[in-house]
């Protein structure tokens, strides 16, 4: 239940609409959030887990265990289309900032994958070299620059990604290098903020690639986390069933630790 009360968090800061989350067990749904009434349950979205679902104003894109990229009508009830190109669990699913017939996806196969709608066929793909031994984990877009794409991975590394270089273009080292569950994009597109294995939250500055905040107050794997829309917040999830909400001071954090 926990994983479920981020995602719904997310969507009501995003849209004051309806939020849509993921129960990893079970499925998709979507509630008022006015009233938190049941809108719609798809119960079988994907065989095993659903690991990530993403919206936009057109439809929703999930991704799961069973290998596959699915997008939904808004009802959740209509499967539009289906890709189904990785070879192991689809860990990430993003919709493009720019163009929103494009969408993306990573794996636990090492690969990040993306997809055009409107041609109904995958146009691209990245892959982690042979001579690392982690996967990806988690995926997000950067608001500025060339709208890289950043990856967390099982290996601690924070990678980015542009669409016209096979390799990544930028690369942080988590410095405890244990498994990264989520990545994220602050609004402004300043900072990178992770969480994982080692219990804690962490941001990142990605100009100067400096670790500036460290959350420490999760007894369990953290699971995952969001910016507020204002960016002076983060709030995680983790396996300890706590959700934790962080102030978050920004340029004022960094100048104080270079004092």
């Amino acid at each position: 239940m926990s994983y479920g009360i981020l995602l719904m968090f997310k969507q009501i800061l995003k849209t004051n609409h309806y939020f849509y989350f993921n129960l990893f067990f079970v499925g998709i749904r979507a509630h008022s959030s006015s009233n938190g009434q049941l809108l719609w349950n798809r119960a079988n979205a994907h065989r095993g887990m659903t690991r990530s679902v993403k919206e936009s104003a057109n439809y929703i894109v999930s991704g799961g265990d069973d290998k596959c990229v699915r997008v939904w009508q808004r009802n959740g009830l209509d499967l539009l289309i289906q890709f189904a190109e990785h070879q192991k669990a689809v860990m990430g699913v993003l919709i493009d900032r720019g163009q929103d017939h494009l969408i993306h996806s990573c794996g636990a196969d090492r690969s990040i994958l993306t997809y055009d709608l409107k041609r109904e066929r995958r146009t691209g793909i990245h892959q982690l070299s042979g001579n690392s031994d982690g996967w990806f984990t988690s995926l997000a877009q950067r608001t500025d620059n060339e709208l890289e794409l950043v990856t967390a991975g099982s290996d601690g590394r924070i990678l980015f990604w542009d669409c016209d270089e096979p390799a990544p273009v930028q690369n942080i080292l988590d410095p405890n290098r244990m498994r990264l569950n989520k990545v994220s994009m602050s609004p402004s597109g300043r900072y990178v903020a992770v969480c994982g294995e080692d219990n804690q939250t962490k941001v990142y500055d990605i100009r100067s690639e400096s670790l500036i905040a460290v959350g420490i107050g999760h007894s369990s794997n953290v699971r995952s986390l969001e910016w507020s829309p204002d960016e002076r917040q983060l709030v995680s999830v983790g396996n300890d069933c706590c959700i934790c909400v962080w102030n978050f001071y920004g340029t004022e954090m960094a100048n104080e630790l270079k004092k």
